[in-house]
């Protein structure tokens, strides 16, 4: 700089360090934001310097759905990737790119995502019924997206005996014999593909035991004593209970007990012989009767 007065031009000042204009940068383009697991991958292309060099790009991410108590988060990046993680599956972000020189921020460009993965396993269930075993399940966990379909698979051991697809939530299984074990599973898919696979659970076909064995009716000591042996069959449900009915009175009256022995005292004789019944009893219910003859005196057939 250069002094004038109407003597002339005076000395000319020291020279300044060097000054670069200050510009803004352009906007950066084709963002592209690609879901996983928990994070977002960004891509883009370099923002226009406008004659300055690019210090780096700053991206803010915010949860759509955050409500007012969520704070964006800032994050820098030197080069046009940028994998953002520790993101909630499920949950809808919007990303935001700018540009930075070191002294002015251009445009910024937003882009929306949802991270997501594969379903998690099932929580399943099964009941056995006479003709079939009744499949549910629930899946807590969807893996961020919507669930397509589920895969069921029946085994026998380690056989692989079917598999079922479905949309629905239950499944019944039928075709399967009795007095054996079989085992399921479940799997769900959604966008993602298959997930994890359920816990294996072990079910049989629902039946009530067959009838006692050999029994019989005593009363040779005053008293009704009654004995057997169990059940041939018991599908898979082991015997609980057994029940020893007759009509007294007029009125049905029971016994149960847990023994295969069992001693009814000082009952009232009504008829010789007198009728009962004995059957057993598992989870699934009571099997048919077997009826026994009681007689009090040497009047036997």
């Amino acid at each position: 700089m250069v002094a004038v007065n109407d003597r002339g031009r005076g000395a000319a000042s020291t020279r300044t360090a060097l000054v670069t204009p200050h510009v803004t940068p352009g906007a950066v383009s084709n963002l592209v934001a690609v879901p996983g697991n928990q994070e977002v991958v960004l891509t883009w292309e370099a923002a226009d310097g406008k004659g300055m060099a690019l210090t780096g790009y700053s991206i803010t991410v915010q949860a759509e759905d955050a409500g007012a108590e969520s704070q964006p988060v800032t994050v820098t990046v030197t080069e046009t990737r940028a994998a953002l993680v520790a993101l909630t599956n499920g949950t809808a972000y919007s990303f935001t790119v700018v540009a930075d020189n070191g002294h002015a921020q251009g445009p910024g460009s937003s882009v929306s995502a949802t991270p997501f993965t594969t379903p998690g396993a099932p929580a399943l269930t099964a009941r056995g019924y006479s003709t079939r075993v009744s499949l549910r399940w629930t899946t807590e966990d969807t893996g961020g997206r919507p669930i397509t379909g589920y895969l069921v698979t029946v085994y026998l051991n380690d056989e692989v005996l079917r598999t079922v697809e479905t949309t629905e939530l239950t499944l019944n299984v039928t075709g399967l014999l009795y007095s054996t074990t079989y085992h399921f599973t479940v799997v769900a898919r959604n966008e993602a593909g298959w997930g994890t696979i359920s816990e294996r659970i072990a079910s049989t076909l629902a039946r009530s035991p067959s009838v006692p064995l050999n029994a019989t009716c005593d009363t040779s000591s005053g008293n009704v004593t009654f004995a057997w042996e169990p059940p041939e069959f018991d599908y898979g449900y082991p015997v609980v209970e057994y029940r020893i009915a007759t009509m007294l009175r007029g009125y049905y009256t029971a016994w149960y007990t847990t023994k295969l022995r069992y001693v009814l005292p000082e009952i009232p004789r009504e008829g010789n012989p007198m009728r009962f019944s004995l059957v057993a009893q598992n989870a699934y219910g009571f099997g048919n009767s077997v009826e026994l003859y009681c007689y009090f005196d040497s009047l036997r057939p």
